[in-house]
């Protein structure tokens, strides 16, 4: 319902976006994080991961589809950009 009244209503929309880009810096900071501790690949552009990461979220929200589990989700979203430990 948020989104359908974000998309009528600029007040509930700038709302959102505040909320989507504080989510979105925090999700950054984590991947961040975990290219410093060497578990994901150098070339990886944090912002695009996080970006990637939140839709792959979003779209199970509004798609209904909670009910997964989220160490598969991780792994497909991840897939590729994962520094597998030797």
């Amino acid at each position: 319902m948020i989104i359908a009244e974000a998309q009528s209503d600029q007040d509930v929309a700038e709302a959102l976006e505040r909320y989507r880009l504080e989510r979105l810096a925090a999700l950054i900071d984590v991947v961040g994080w975990a290219q410093t501790c060497g578990e994901l690949h150098e070339s990886v552009a944090p912002e695009a991961l996080a970006d990637t990461i939140m839709a792959a979220a979003w779209l199970r929200l509004l798609t209904g589809r909670l009910a997964t589990d989220p160490h598969r989700l991780a792994r497909d979203v991840l897939s590729g950009w994962i520094v597998e430990k030797q």
